[in-house]
Protein backbone atom coordinates (compact mmCIF):
# COMPACT_ATOMS: atom_id res chain seq x y z
CA UNK A 1 0.00 0.00 0.00
CA UNK A 2 1.49 3.34 -1.03
CA UNK A 3 1.31 5.92 1.74
CA UNK A 4 2.50 9.02 -0.08
CA UNK A 5 0.65 11.77 -1.85
CA UNK A 6 1.07 15.09 -3.54
CA UNK A 7 1.39 16.81 -0.15
CA UNK A 8 4.55 14.87 0.61
CA UNK A 9 5.91 15.73 -2.79
CA UNK A 10 5.24 19.38 -2.07
CA UNK A 11 7.33 19.03 1.07
CA UNK A 12 10.22 18.41 -1.29
CA UNK A 13 10.05 22.08 -2.18
CA UNK A 14 11.53 22.71 1.23
CA UNK A 15 14.73 21.13 -0.03
CA UNK A 16 15.28 24.11 -2.28
CA UNK A 17 16.53 25.84 0.84
CA UNK A 18 20.22 25.45 1.65
CA UNK A 19 20.36 21.89 2.87
CA UNK A 20 23.80 21.28 4.23
CA UNK A 21 26.32 23.26 6.19
CA UNK A 22 29.29 20.97 6.56
CA UNK A 23 33.03 21.09 6.41
CA UNK A 24 34.44 20.55 2.96
CA UNK A 25 37.70 20.64 1.08
CA UNK A 26 39.06 24.06 0.15
CA UNK A 27 37.68 25.82 -2.92
CA UNK A 28 38.52 23.97 -6.13
CA UNK A 29 39.15 25.29 -9.63
CA UNK A 30 35.84 23.79 -10.80
CA UNK A 31 33.02 26.13 -9.83
CA UNK A 32 30.49 23.32 -9.30
CA UNK A 33 30.74 19.59 -8.76
CA UNK A 34 28.19 16.89 -9.46
CA UNK A 35 26.38 15.01 -6.71
CA UNK A 36 22.90 13.82 -5.83
CA UNK A 37 20.46 15.20 -3.29
CA UNK A 38 18.72 12.37 -1.46
CA UNK A 39 15.45 13.18 0.28
CA UNK A 40 13.92 10.56 2.56
CA UNK A 41 10.30 11.05 3.72
CA UNK A 42 9.32 9.30 6.96
CA UNK A 43 5.77 9.52 8.30
CA UNK A 44 5.32 9.28 12.05
CA UNK A 45 1.96 7.49 12.08
CA UNK A 46 2.13 3.80 12.91
CA UNK A 47 1.78 1.63 9.80
CA UNK A 48 -1.00 -0.47 11.36
CA UNK A 49 -2.99 1.90 13.58
CA UNK A 50 -2.69 4.97 11.31
CA UNK A 51 -2.07 7.06 14.45
CA UNK A 52 1.08 8.53 15.90
CA UNK A 53 2.00 6.04 18.63
CA UNK A 54 5.32 7.62 19.72
CA UNK A 55 6.04 11.27 20.42
CA UNK A 56 7.63 13.47 17.78
CA UNK A 57 10.61 13.98 20.11
CA UNK A 58 11.16 10.23 20.51
CA UNK A 59 10.80 9.71 16.73
CA UNK A 60 13.35 12.46 16.05
CA UNK A 61 15.73 10.86 18.54
CA UNK A 62 15.38 7.51 16.73
CA UNK A 63 15.85 9.18 13.34
CA UNK A 64 18.95 11.07 14.53
CA UNK A 65 20.40 7.89 16.02
CA UNK A 66 20.01 5.99 12.76
CA UNK A 67 21.08 8.85 10.47
CA UNK A 68 24.12 9.86 12.51
CA UNK A 69 25.38 6.27 12.33
CA UNK A 70 24.98 6.13 8.54
CA UNK A 71 25.62 9.72 7.40
CA UNK A 72 28.13 12.36 8.32
CA UNK A 73 25.95 15.36 7.48
CA UNK A 74 22.22 15.68 6.94
CA UNK A 75 19.32 18.05 7.45
CA UNK A 76 16.02 17.22 9.16
CA UNK A 77 12.86 19.10 8.20
CA UNK A 78 9.42 18.85 9.78
CA UNK A 79 6.54 18.46 7.34
CA UNK A 80 2.87 17.52 7.23
CA UNK A 81 2.10 14.51 5.09
CA UNK A 82 -1.18 13.46 3.55
CA UNK A 83 -1.81 10.18 1.78
CA UNK A 84 -4.75 8.21 0.52
CA UNK A 85 -5.11 4.43 0.59
CA UNK A 86 -7.85 1.84 1.15
CA UNK A 87 -8.41 3.18 4.68
CA UNK A 88 -9.11 6.70 3.40
CA UNK A 89 -7.20 9.95 3.72
CA UNK A 90 -4.62 10.14 6.47
CA UNK A 91 -2.79 13.19 7.78
CA UNK A 92 0.46 12.74 9.64
CA UNK A 93 3.54 14.49 10.91
CA UNK A 94 6.45 13.69 8.62
CA UNK A 95 10.20 14.05 8.98
CA UNK A 96 12.16 14.81 5.82
CA UNK A 97 15.84 13.83 5.81
CA UNK A 98 18.02 15.53 3.21
CA UNK A 99 21.64 14.76 2.38
CA UNK A 100 23.96 15.30 -0.56
CA UNK A 101 26.37 12.61 -1.66
CA UNK A 102 27.96 10.89 -4.63
CA UNK A 103 25.29 8.83 -6.39
CA UNK A 104 26.38 5.24 -5.77
CA UNK A 105 27.30 5.74 -2.12
CA UNK A 106 24.14 7.80 -1.55
CA UNK A 107 21.93 5.08 -3.06
CA UNK A 108 23.34 2.56 -0.60
CA UNK A 109 23.05 4.86 2.43
CA UNK A 110 19.52 6.06 1.57
CA UNK A 111 18.38 2.44 1.28
CA UNK A 112 19.97 1.62 4.67
CA UNK A 113 18.26 4.60 6.30
CA UNK A 114 14.85 3.81 4.77
CA UNK A 115 14.90 0.14 5.81
CA UNK A 116 16.14 0.95 9.31
CA UNK A 117 13.53 3.67 9.86
CA UNK A 118 10.68 1.59 8.40
CA UNK A 119 11.45 -1.07 11.01
CA UNK A 120 12.16 1.25 13.93
CA UNK A 121 9.04 3.39 13.36
CA UNK A 122 6.75 0.57 12.14
CA UNK A 123 6.18 2.10 8.71
CA UNK A 124 4.72 0.18 5.77
CA UNK A 125 7.12 2.13 3.53
CA UNK A 126 9.52 5.06 3.42
CA UNK A 127 9.94 7.22 0.31
CA UNK A 128 13.37 8.01 -1.17
CA UNK A 129 13.76 10.78 -3.74
CA UNK A 130 17.03 11.25 -5.66
CA UNK A 131 17.82 14.39 -7.64
CA UNK A 132 21.05 15.19 -9.51
CA UNK A 133 22.47 18.52 -8.30
CA UNK A 134 25.45 20.78 -8.95
CA UNK A 135 27.12 21.88 -5.72
CA UNK A 136 29.96 23.95 -4.42
CA UNK A 137 31.10 24.92 -0.97
CA UNK A 138 31.51 28.60 -0.19
CA UNK A 139 33.92 29.63 2.52
CA UNK A 140 33.19 32.58 4.75
CA UNK A 141 34.63 35.97 3.94
CA UNK A 142 35.04 38.87 6.31
CA UNK A 143 33.10 41.97 5.32
CA UNK A 144 33.50 45.28 7.06
CA UNK A 145 30.31 47.26 6.91
CA UNK A 146 30.79 51.01 7.27
CA UNK A 147 28.00 53.04 8.82
CA UNK A 148 25.37 53.79 6.18
CA UNK A 149 26.77 51.18 3.73
CA UNK A 150 24.27 48.82 2.10
CA UNK A 151 25.00 45.13 1.54
CA UNK A 152 25.52 45.49 -2.26
CA UNK A 153 28.20 48.14 -1.60
CA UNK A 154 30.08 45.62 0.53
CA UNK A 155 30.21 43.06 -2.30
CA UNK A 156 33.60 42.43 -3.89
CA UNK A 157 34.14 43.42 -7.53
CA UNK A 158 33.37 40.70 -10.08
CA UNK A 159 36.41 39.14 -11.68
Amino acid sequence: MIRHSLARLLAALLTLLPVLACSAPAWSEEPYGSACRFTVYVGLNDGESYRQEISSEKAESIINGICSGILGSYTLLDAKGVYFDGAGTTFEKTVVIVFIMEEEEGDFRAECIAKSLAGALNQSCVLIEKTPVRIRYVEKRKVRMEKGMSAPEALPARE
